[in-house]
């Protein structure tokens, strides 16, 4: 007997979102399950859930928006715990810590400059220099 695309997709959400509370309570899953959208749309359990090629089972736009809807709160419920979801926000705040040190040193340089500029013309001290900057790293 044939499953329709509809139960398919159905069984195939409740099977992830079992995954996603695992995961949630911080256990690791014993099998494989799929963790992007083409993963998902080949995996098939012969008898359970069938597997197809087609976007329009499961894009927002197409036959179940509901249950597209559904498929992609479980996705973000499974980047959210898993180890390959974690791994792209670490890197993701990699980037940004690297953005700040950088405007960081940046703005130093800009304050030693201004500081330096300022002693020339006799409106600062090389100590008041010196507090200026020491305030800046606080």
């Amino acid at each position: 007997m044939a499953i329709s695309k509809r139960q398919s997709l159905e069984l195939k959400i409740a099977e992830l979102s079992k995954v996603a509370d695992l995961l949630e309570h911080g256990k690791r899953p014993t099998h494989w399950y799929p963790e992007t959208i083409d993963e998902f749309r080949s995996w098939e359990r012969p008898g359970e859930f069938e597997s197809w090629i087609s976007k329009s089972v499961d894009a927002p736009s197409g036959n179940y928006p509901e249950l597209a809807q559904d498929l992609r709160t479980v996705f973000e419920k499974i980047d959210k715990y898993s180890i390959t979801g974690l791994r792209m926000r670490i890197r993701a705040q990699a980037r940004e810590i690297s953005a700040l040190a950088k405007q960081n040193t940046e703005m130093e340089s800009l304050i030693r400059e201004l500081s330096d500029k300022l002693e020339v013309v006799g409106r600062l001290d090389a100590n008041d220099r010196s507090n200026i900057i020491q305030l800046y790293r606080k």
